[in-house]
C-alpha cells in the first residue's frame, strides 16, 4: 500500500533489544524509512524513524541463539537491533531491506577489507577487533553477546606499564588456565593421576560395535 510518497514494503510485530530492555512494538519498512513504534510509549518509550539513506550498516544478527535479528546502524540515530518472529519473519525484512537500500551486504567482502586495512596499519587493533566482534554477530545491544576483547596485559602492578617489555604482557601461546604456575602444575598432576580412556575395540571399551557377552 501507498503512503504519501513511500510504499509500504513489510511490517509486523518486532522486539527492539537493548542492554537491560526488550521492547516490543510495531516494525514498519518503507522504501524510504524504517518506523518503529513501542505498543506502550512512555516516558523511556519513543517512535523511532530512520531514513534509509542515512544507514551506513546493516547485518543479521542472532538472539537467544536464533537467527531472527537484524541490526543496522545510521547516521544521528546509533545501532539498532531488532529481533522478529520467527527465521522466516527475520528473512522476509531481510529480503525487503537489501532491496530497498540497493545492495546486498556481502561480509566475506567486508571482512577482506577490514583485514587488509589492519595489515596496512589503516585500522587500530581496537577497530579491527570490534570488526571481527561483529562479523561473529556480537553487538553492544545485546549483553548475551557482548564484544568481547582479548587479556593481554599481564602486569597490574607496575605504576607504568613499559610496553617494550615482554613480561608485561600475557603468554599468548598458553590458555588464560594455564598462565597460572601453581594451577598449571594441578592441573598437569590431574592429567597423568587421569586413567587412560580405552581405545575403540581394545578390551574394557563399551564402544557401539561390543556385542553383549
Amino acid at each position: 500500500a501507498a503512503a504519501g510518497r513511500e510504499t509500504r514494503l513489510c511490517n509486523g510485530r518486532a522486539v527492539r533489544v537493548e542492554p537491560l530492555a526488550l521492547t516490543p512494538g510495531r516494525f514498519v519498512l518503507t522504501d524510504k524509512r524504517i518506523y518503529f513504534r513501542p505498543f506502550c510509549l512512555g516516558r523511556d518509550e519513543e517512535e523511532l524513524t530512520v531514513s534509509l539513506s542515512e544507514v551506513f550498516r546493516v547485518a543479521r544478527r542472532r538472539h537467544h541463539l536464533q537467527h531472527t535479528a537484524i541490526e543496522f546502524a545510521s547516521k544521528g540515530k546509533g545501532s539498532q537491533l531488532f529481533r522478529f518472529g520467527t527465521e522466516s519473519d527475520c528473512s522476509v525484512v531481510w529480503k525487503h531491506l537489501e532491496a530497498a537500500r540497493g545492495e546486498t551486504s556481502r561480509e566475506d567482502k567486508e571482512w577482506e577489507s577490514i583485514a587488509k586495512a589492519w595489515n596496512q596499519g589503516a585500522i587500530s587493533n581496537y577497530h579491527y577487533l570490534l570488526h571481527l566482534n561483529q562479523m561473529a554477530h556480537r553487538s553492544f545491544n545485546d549483553l548475551a553477546q557482548y564484544p568481547i576483547f582479548p587479556w593481554i596485559i599481564a602486569d597490574y602492578a607496575s605504576a607504568t606499564l613499559d610496553l617494550t617489555s615482554e613480561s608485561s604482557f600475557r603468554d599468548l601461546a598458553r590458555p588464560v588456565g594455564a598462565l597460572n604456575q601453581d594451577r598449571l602444575a594441578r592441573l598437569v598432576e590431574r592429567y597423568h593421576a587421569m586413567d587412560p580412556l580405552p581405545l575403540p575395540g581394545r578390551p574394557g571399551s563399551q564402544g557401539a560395535s561390543s556385542s553383549p557377552g
